[in-house]
């Protein structure tokens, strides 16, 4: 009797679903939900809880391990503000004024990857919100875009760190690059926090390098 009338419930929802939007199909979802005995809830938090602490942990540490890793390069190369790599957002502008400083050692025109970069991950975060905001038929429109906004996000990202893992690694560097560009947040972290106290300092082929505390 009781598999016959979830069998019921189940039907009524999806004849539900046929003339509802989004909206409502989330609000029948959650009623349904709260009928699910607490004791069940419990045990299906408790285990969502387990699965996601690892990757907490591992997000916690990998932040304080690549901040560490931008502030002592940007403290070794002599730039300014260096208290900005441990914060959110701002860690992105000292990663492109590293990559800028290493374009001037090279003797190329500085591309403001600093002020580029920063800029297109606030627009990314707040289209991001927005997309979660806006009505179901602007949805679309926000997404694509920000989907877009993710491919220049990740093309910079690469400019970025080919330069900095250029001036790290030396000229032999491509493998790395392609492994923090498919990897993301782990290779970078790491490929940063190795070669932080080995780190040469300011490249000494800028002109008034003796005398850097910017670029």
């Amino acid at each position: 009797a009781k598999a016959a009338s979830k069998s019921r419930k189940k039907k009524t929802i999806i004849k539900r679903g046929q003339n509802m939007g989004t909206n409502e199909i989330i609000q029948e979802t959650i009623r349904e939900l709260t009928q699910i005995p607490t004791e069940y809830l419990a045990i299906a938090g408790a285990f969502i809880a387990i699965l996601t602490l690892p990757f907490i942990m591992l997000q916690i540490a990998l932040y304080c391990f690549r901040s560490n890793a931008i502030y002592t390069i940007s403290k070794r190369r002599r730039l300014r503000h260096c208290w900005m790599s441990w914060c959110p957002i701002l860690s992105s502008y000292k990663l492109g004024e590293i990559a800028d400083q290493q374009l001037l050692a090279e003797g190329k025109n500085d591309r403001n990857y600093r002020m580029v970069y920063t800029i297109i991950q606030i627009v990314s975060i707040v289209f991001s919100f927005v997309a979660l905001l806006v009505s179901e038929g602007a949805f679309g429109i926000f997404e694509t875009l920000n989907s877009l906004i993710g491919i220049v996000l990740l093309v910079y990202q690469a400019l970025i760190f080919d330069g900095i893992l250029r001036s790290l690694y030396g000229p032999h560097h491509a493998g790395l690059l392609v492994c923090s560009i498919l990897f993301g947040q782990i290779v970078q972290t790491f490929a940063l926090y190795l070669k932080k106290e080995s780190d040469l300092g300011v490249p000494m082929n800028i002109p008034g390098a003796s005398n850097m505390n910017t670029i």
